[in-house]
């Protein structure tokens, strides 16, 4: 929305905060624990941890005394978490609030201002007041980058370095074929997690990190254009099937992005939530919510996420679950892609062959709720296009029947076939004498 003409009013604040750990008030810390309602032994415990550290310092290679502190967080240890609580504070309140009641400054020198739809008389009073600078898209945060624009490959070279630079260090090292796999699993899968959280990254950028991956666990380098011995995707399976249990990183990756769209299920309590809810739900039935075109593409990433999941799930229970986990979800995915693909591929042949445009991957009742409100074919057509979806339910259902119980595997030419077949002969069995003789001829010559 940052760089469309017609937008709204709205700004995008990154802020800098001055020796943030090191500034931050013991009290409010306190005052968090108790807004969260934290047991009282619990809080005692973690404000003596906070509170007891004692300082000396070297003069001359010996330690002079000790010296208590008054305020603080040490960073990188476990109680930084304290930090990431009083931070979920400041998107509730005004920044000179926060700053007056924790103790943190904001470093106007390093915090920026984003504008969208508004005037440059508009722009400089608002940065004359705030102190802050105007800068434009793209930024990085935390390592990845910040856009309006749909994230490219390009984008996601820091990725891909990141993970190199660790095999360049691997490689003079002569590891074991186990070694090999246990760096992937441990340290390269790991840098893939935090990006893969919070994008769907391009399909070209999973291509590359496989490609990677498959070096690495085949050759011990980064670039070796040599096949491996097994395919990757066998590679992914299980290791009761014989796999190495690797992560399919396509798949993680859609898991991992519908932790998002459970917290907009949930209505969780923070200030992304909150944003989606305005601009974009705004009160609408989450389950059945349609992406408009004018939506960003990151919040099309994220419905096309959801989805996907719901399709292949068969169900959109996931969304109202009390507790969201992208390990088990991920485990699902991985057991219902392939009965996921066989029923979108042939409910889109099957409307192929009505003439039917459905262009949305979505659940089977809201298909057919579409075909009741808003199909623009006759009422003959449209109670052929039930019929045609009922008896694809059907099929795919005996077709797992047959796999499971007598190791029988039809196509989905053969499914598609059958279903038409049937269709066909079920509609004109029933035919009622008031159909009109064009729509007859129609169905028969299909």
């Amino acid at each position: 929305m940052y760089k469309r003409k017609a937008t709204r009013d709205s700004y995008l604040l990154k802020l800098d905060l001055k020796e943030a750990y090191d500034t931050i008030n013991w009290d409010f810390v306190q005052q968090m624990l108790e807004g969260i309602g934290a047991p009282s032994w619990i809080m005692e415990r973690i404000m003596v941890c906070v509170k007891t550290p004692r300082f000396s310092i070297m003069l001359n290679g010996v330690p002079c005394g000790f010296f208590g502190g008054y305020k603080g967080l040490r960073q990188g240890d476990p109680m930084y978490l304290l930090f990431a609580l009083c931070m979920d504070y400041l998107d509730k309140i005004l920044c000179f609030m926060f700053s007056n009641v924790s103790g943190l400054e904001v470093n106007k020198n390093k915090s920026e201002m984003y504008f969208a739809g508004m005037n440059e008389q508009e722009i400089q009073r608002v940065t004359d007041v705030s102190g802050f600078t105007k800068e434009a898209l793209r930024f990085k945060y935390l390592g990845v980058p910040i856009s309006t624009m749909k994230l490219k490959a390009t984008d996601c070279h820091a990725l891909i370095e990141r993970m190199v630079h660790r095999i360049k260090v691997w490689s003079s090292s002569h590891l074991s074929f186990v070694a090999r796999c246990q760096l992937i699993n441990s340290v390269l899968m790991s840098i893939h997690v935090y990006w893969g959280q919070i994008f769907v990254l391009p399909k070209s950028v999973t291509q590359e990190v496989n490609y990677v991956y498959r070096c690495f666990l085949w050759t011990g380098t980064y670039n070796n254009i040599k096949d491996g011995a097994i395919a990757w995707q066998d590679v992914c399976k299980s290791k009761k099937v014989g796999g190495l249990r690797f992560r399919d990183i396509e798949t993680w990756n859609i898991a991992a992005i519908n932790k998002l769209a459970w917290h907009i299920s949930q209505g969780k309590e923070n200030l992304w939530v909150k944003w989606v809810n305005c601009i974009y739900t705004k009160g609408d039935n989450w389950s059945s919510y349609m992406t408009p075109s004018s939506a960003s593409w990151a919040w099309k990433y994220i419905c096309k996420a959801k989805q996907t999941v719901s399709l292949t799930l068969l169900s959109d229970q996931w969304l109202h679950n009390n507790t969201f986990s992208i390990k088990q979800q991920y485990s699902s995915l991985g057991a219902q892609s392939n009965l996921g693909q066989v029923q979108c591929q042939c409910i889109q042949m099957v409307l192929e062959w009505l003439g039917i445009r459905w262009g949305r991957r979505n659940l089977l009742h809201q298909l057919c709720r579409w075909v009741k409100d808003r199909y623009n074919g006759t009422s003959f057509k449209s109670q052929l296009a039930f019929a045609a979806i009922a008896n694809t339910v059907y099929m795919i259902w005996r077709n797992m029947n047959l796999d499971y119980w007598e190791h029988i595997v039809n196509t989905i030419g053969n499914t598609v076939k059958d279903i038409k077949h049937t269709t066909k002969h079920m509609v004109l069995q029933t035919l009622r004498k008031k159909v009109r003789s064009s729509e007859k001829t129609w169905l028969e010559n299909l």
